[in-house]
Formats: structure tokens, C-alpha cells, sequence
């Protein structure tokens, strides 16, 4: 008998060194990582899906499938074994959704995030059952839990190793020329403070 192993990762593999908010403030490392810039796919994204939130991003874990309010399972994808206790990127601030005429907490996933459902469903059934590659999906605040409180040893589990940086010599040569022209600058600065009056009285 063959028993399909459940194979998807614990976090997205498209984050697993650079994260959306430093992609989504420097087009170089997104240039580098997408060849595109993250910026304008996010703000395109929230043209097409017709969602409008403020672009930073935070790691989630999927804690539980349970729900205060009833939420189908065609819905609630999340239920999914294939994303139990899986961490997600989402947006940070949560949004309001009207189930069952309630107020109800959500979070929007970050796109990529959103795909890697999709692929994930494909794999599964055989076809997408979303309206789109990219759809904006939401996942339930009290299903999930913040990841970076997540640690070992007193460190984070979610940190990112940035190697240190070594300047060239040219670098530390054209920061000293800087540095040496800022002195100089600084030299013919005047403080005005004590002839206040008098330089207002000939204005």
C-alpha cells in the first residue's frame, strides 16, 4: 500500500533567507531574488484582489483548525494537514471580516504565501480551486499564533544569519574623503544664536 508522505515545509522556501519587507523596500535585492520589483507586484496584486493594507509583514504558525464562528471546510484551508503548525508570512495588521454577523479577525496572507496554497491544493487535487494563482486568502487570528515570540536557548527561531559585510578599499576610502570634506564643512558653520536680533533688526 502506497501512503503519501506529507512533504510541505515548515515556511515558504521563496523566504527563506530574504523576507517581503526588506524585498518590498530595496528593488535591488528584489531584482536579485524575483527580477522584478516586489514593490510593484504588491501593489498590483492589491489592484487586481481589490484589498487595500499597509505593506509589512510578520511570520505566523497555524496553531488549530477551530473557529468561534462556522466556517466550511471548502473555506477553511487551513484545516489542511498539509498546513498544520506550517508558519506563514501574512500581513501584519489583521483585518475585519462579517461572518455569521459577527466581527471576525482575520489575516491576509502574503501572496507567495497564497501560491504556495494553491500548489499545495493542485498537488492534491489535481486542479485549482481558487479563483486565481494569487488569491487573497485570510486565515483566522485565533488560529495561528505570532512566530517570532518562537525561541531556543533564548535566541529566535526565526532569525535571519546576515553575514558581515566587508567594505572594499575603495569604500573606506570614499567614506574617509566624505568624512574629511564634512569636517571641513562643518568648520564654516556660524552659530547665529548670539546675533539672533541683530540679524533680524537689518531683515
Amino acid at each position: 500500500m502506497l501512503i503519501k508522505v506529507n512533504k510541505s515545509p515548515i515556511k515558504n522556501p521563496i523566504w527563506e533567507y530574504y523576507t517581503p519587507n526588506e524585498l518590498y523596500d530595496s528593488d535591488i535585492l528584489s531584482y536579485g531574488k524575483l527580477n522584478q520589483s516586489y514593490a510593484e507586484f504588491i501593489s498590483a496584486w492589491q489592484q487586481v484582489t481589490e484589498v487595500s493594507v499597509k505593506n509589512t509583514w510578520f511570520e505566523v504558525r497555524i496553531v488549530t483548525g477551530k473557529t468561534s464562528e462556522e466556517i466550511s471546510d471548502e473555506k477553511g484551508w487551513w484545516r489542511q494537514p498539509e498546513f498544520m503548525d506550517k508558519i506563514f508570512w501574512v500581513f501584519q495588521t489583521p483585518q475585519t471580516a462579517i461572518i455569521n454577523n459577527h466581527r471576525y479577525y482575520v489575516y491576509l496572507l502574503e501572496p507567495f504565501e497564497s501560491m504556495r496554497v494553491v500548489q499545495v491544493a493542485i498537488e492534491k487535487f489535481g486542479y485549482n480551486p481558487f479563483p486565481s494563482e494569487f488569491p487573497a486568502m485570510y486565515l483566522p487570528v485565533e488560529c495561528s499564533m505570532i512566530a517570532w515570540t518562537e525561541t531556543s536557548n533564548g535566541h529566535s527561531d526565526h532569525g535571519r544569519h546576515r553575514g558581515e559585510i566587508i567594505k572594499t578599499q575603495q569604500e573606506i576610502d570614499d567614506e574617509e574623503t566624505e568624512k574629511i570634506e564634512s569636517e571641513k564643512f562643518m568648520e564654516c558653520i556660524v552659530d547665529v544664536t548670539d546675533k539672533a536680533d541683530e540679524i533680524v533688526g537689518k531683515l
